[in-house]
């Protein structure tokens, strides 16, 4: 790292010396070598083109999940939160926030959490860049309202129903527009939006009730089920049986494919 810093500050190709970097180390380590990055964050001189490299290799660290850990994923976020944090320039702040807006939607949402995370320690320029790059995420988001399509249908609908409620200043005009979509094709695909994935020895899944609820009723999900008339196939039937036993602890530990519900 301190090579790295080194190199960086002289003037030599950053992307060149972040691929050297990333490639001599261990993926399973890479939570490290940014936990040693955010260190030695101010130690670093042309910061922009280190986020650059960072982000565009966002999608590669390793995302497994851990126990009460972060994973290298997860430490990447951190570190460009550190680098928007550490910018005394206001306008390089606001082309960072730009830049991860046009990156994606969830990863700028993950962003605006860290950057709040120490919430003794804002000062009013980054109060004001929260601001904005929550103003960025409002009117990207708007646009899946917009587009009038089954957000259940999507391929990534788990995550966009929730980050809509999240970021949803009405969350009751929220649980009637999700609910509209919900019918007897799709009611199995919404339960999944309910199912808990935990990390032990081996993944399981359960239905977690207390997340149904932010959204509507059991009730009103039973009165979709006993319209279904077609046969359900393995996956369907995996979040029928846990949604039928939420109350007895019940896991699942063979893989739920989301995108067959």
């Amino acid at each position: 790292m301190n090579n790295f810093v080194n190199n960086v500050n002289k003037g030599d190709d950053v992307e060149k010396e972040f691929k050297t970097l990333i490639s001599e180390i261990n993926p399973d380590n890479h939570d490290l070598l940014f936990e040693l990055m955010n260190i030695k964050i101010n130690s670093i001189d042309n910061k922009p083109p280190i986020f650059v490299c960072i982000l565009a290799h966002i999608d590669d660290f390793e995302n497994k999940g851990r126990f009460f850990q972060l994973n290298s994923f997860e430490r990447a976020k951190v570190m460009l939160s550190s680098i928007i944090k550490n910018e005394s320039s206001k306008e390089q702040q606001q082309e960072y926030i730009n830049t991860l807006a046009d990156k994606s939607v969830f990863l700028l949402e993950k962003i605006i959490y860290w950057l709040k995370s120490d919430k003794y320690n804002i000062s009013q320029q980054l109060q004001e860049i929260i601001d904005y790059a929550q103003s960025i995420l409002n009117k990207k988001l708007k646009k899946y309202y917009s587009t009038r399509k089954n957000i259940l249908e999507l391929k990534n609908a788990k995550n966009i129903v929730w980050i809509l409620y999240r970021n949803s200043d009405d969350k009751e005009a929220f649980k009637k527009y999700i609910m509209s979509m919900v019918n007897e094709k799709n009611v199995y695909k919404f339960l999944g939006l309910f199912i808990t994935t935990y990390i032990g020895e081996k993944e399981s899944y359960a239905f977690y009730n207390d997340s149904l609820l932010l959204l509507t009723s059991q009730e009103k999900v039973d009165k979709i089920i006993k319209k279904v008339k077609y046969n359900l196939n393995p996956n369907q039937k995996k979040v029928k049986y846990l949604y039928d036993n939420y109350d007895k602890d019940v896991r699942e530990y063979e893989a739920i494919n989301y995108e067959l519900l």
